[in-house]
């Protein structure tokens, strides 16, 4: 897959993670949708010895982190691609994603055992605070057992 097909692809999973978790009433910020698509990552690489993002994770300063989604997210918010608003409680002073369209996870994946893995890691997830998927991703995931930080500058 090229690049270009890549990043629409993307893009759509992007789109059907915010629809799926808002479905179940869960929500996602610009974290837990990072955390997501690690998380698929890392399911999908222990299956089949490759991921699904093609991304380049590394660990940044708390956990897996990867310029490549800096980037793809931040074109999605300035193309209007991704709907985002401001939380209404002074203590979560974040922003949350909701859907721009329905787009069913049975769209993006044609192979039925790759649809089940990420309907399981977001069913697993999808009302689970940020704090308690963060837990188990800087410290229950084989990547970021042993992995030491990098503090790289944030890209404008």
């Amino acid at each position: 897959m090229n690049k270009t097909s890549l990043r629409e692809s993307l893009k759509n999973l992007i789109n059907a993670i915010i629809y799926f978790v808002d479905q179940r009433e869960g929500y996602v910020t610009k974290t837990k949708l990072l955390k997501y698509l690690y998380l698929i990552d890392v399911e999908l690489y222990r299956r089949n010895r490759k991921t699904l993002t093609g991304y380049k994770w590394i660990f940044y300063e708390y956990g897996p982190w990867t310029r490549e989604f800096e980037e793809l997210y931040s074109e999605m918010v300035d193309r209007g691609d991704l709907k985002v608003r401001s939380g209404s409680r002074d203590d979560l002073a974040t922003q949350f994603l909701s859907p721009i369209e329905a787009v069913p996870i049975e769209s993006i994946f044609p192979k039925i055992e790759e649809k089940c893995i990420v309907e399981q890691i977001l069913d697993r997830w999808a009302l689970e605070p940020l704090n308690v998927m963060l837990n188990y991703v800087y410290f229950d995931t084989e990547p970021m057992e042993n992995a030491e930080g990098c503090n790289l500058p944030p890209r404008h």
